[in-house]
């Protein structure tokens, strides 16, 4: 049987093909522009560091501000007491530097947004809890703003990158030049049967639709391109461009994944062993005239090395770097999502501390006889007071061994317990004695 018995030119013949490839060609595109949503952002760390950096001490004021000729963490560092081989602030003092900024005695505004609600003998205290909420924050707000990556290169970049190699190829003569594929030239590649060889099929959505739908005969995929009414034997200049203007366009509402989805599905389920023509031991998509699809005469692409034995249509080059770009995508909205928590941990460290720094308390005070440096007096020895409190009437009633009776006070208080008969509480903490003495 010969080429020309084994299917008639019709046109339309590869309509149906054309109008996949033309659904993967929109979701590649799509993909080569991309914006990915994006990432969430807060201030609330940096609000976190200026109610840190408000309740310093007044030296550490000092070195933040600097002088004239000392100002940075280069310039401040030498006058850090540390070793500067022991600490490195280089990463935190411009955030510092910024928090001092907002928080100096000047910044009225920032303190009439947070009014502090505490009085200066609770700052130790509000300093060590702010202190170590803003180390914890700093961690949050890092992987905050960790870029997501795959490899060395961004997420969003990856993307773009392969939709231009499905579209155009990741390498060849029809890569991605500037704003589009770099196209046909009708010269050097006008032979069909070298443009479209076997081994070309597949590198990319835009020369496999050029070599699908160039062939004797008639208009094979009813494209409405110009120029191919009558159908081309020969590959045209910028063919590319002239099929692929003529392609439906993705959807604008639709997300990627759906897009990329949807032309996937539809590309698998248009490959056939044989759509009606002659190539019924290769894996077409289009229609056949003859044994394979790289003549003059044939209008389709032949997909069948990618379906040796343990393959199949997933190792299809541009079908593979669509899969990648859904998995890319799959993996950037987690992200965004791990990320949409990091931020509202943040901002409740935020709101946490606000409350804290604005919450009022009351003054602290010192009791009348820790003021006067006495000692408040315990349960035991206001029980011994009592005991001799019960006899001031006369002498011979104050015979307690702890007691002693003054006949010479002007009070009524005669009978009152002896100096130094009491045991001390133990000092503990800083400073403290150690040991428990008796005056004598």
């Amino acid at each position: 049987m010969t080429d020309n018995s084994k299917a008639a030119a019709t046109k339309g013949d590869s309509a149906v093909g054309y109008l996949v490839l033309c659904s993967a060609w929109a979701a590649a595109k799509k993909a080569s522009t991309a914006k990915l949503p994006a990432l969430p952002t807060t201030t609330a760390f940096d609000e976190i560091q200026q109610f840190n950096i408000s309740l310093v001490t007044e030296e550490w004021k000092l070195l933040i501000d600097g002088t004239p000729d000392k100002k940075g963490w280069d310039a401040i560092k030498a006058t850090v007491k540390q070793k500067a081989s022991e600490v490195d602030w280089s990463k935190e003092w411009p955030g510092w530097k910024a928090a001092r900024k907002a928080t100096a005695d000047q910044a009225e505004q920032w303190r009439k947004n947070n009014p502090r609600g505490l009085t200066d003998s609770y700052i130790p205290e509000l300093r060590g809890l702010i202190n170590a909420t803003a180390t914890a924050a700093a961690a949050l707000s890092a992987e905050l703003k960790r870029p997501t990556t795959t490899g060395s290169k961004p997420i969003e970049q990856k993307i773009q990158e392969l939709g231009k190699q499905a579209i155009c190829g990741a390498s060849g003569n029809n890569v991605y030049t500037g704003v589009f594929c770099k196209d046909t030239t009708g010269t050097s590649d006008n032979t069909k049967s070298v443009t479209c060889a076997k081994a070309n099929n597949g590198k990319s959505i835009g020369l496999d639709i050029v070599c699908m739908c160039t062939g004797k005969g008639a208009n094979h995929c009813a494209s409405g391109a110009s120029g191919y009414a009558a159908g081309q034997g020969s590959i045209q200049g910028g063919a590319i461009k002239a099929f692929t203007d003529q392609c439906t366009k993705a959807a604008e509402k639709s997300d990627l994944p759906t897009t990329i989805n949807e032309a996937v599905t539809a590309a698998r389920a248009a490959i056939t062993w044989d759509n009606g023509g002659g190539a019924g031991d290769l894996r077409i998509i289009g229609k056949a005239a003859g044994n394979s699809c790289e003549a003059a005469s044939d209008w389709c692409i032949d997909y069948s090395d990618y379906y040796e034995k343990g393959k199949g249509f997933d190792q299809i080059p541009w079908v593979k770097h669509l899969l990648e770009i859904a998995k890319l995508y799959k993996e950037y909205t987690k992200h965004l999502a791990e990320k949409a928590v990091i931020k509202s941990q943040l901002e409740a460290l935020r709101d946490r501390v606000r409350i804290e720094y604005t919450r009022a308390r009351p003054e602290k005070k010192l009791l009348p006889t820790q003021a006067q440096g006495k000692t408040t007096p315990t349960a035991e020895s206001s029980s011994k007071e009592n005991v001799c409190d019960k006899h001031h009437a006369r002498k011979d009633n104050c015979t307690k061994a702890q007691c002693n009776y003054d006949a010479n006070v002007s009070d009524v208080i005669k009978c009152r317990s002896k100096e130094g008969s009491e045991t001390p509480a133990t000092e503990t903490g800083d400073g403290a004695a150690g040991v428990a003495t008796t005056d004598k």
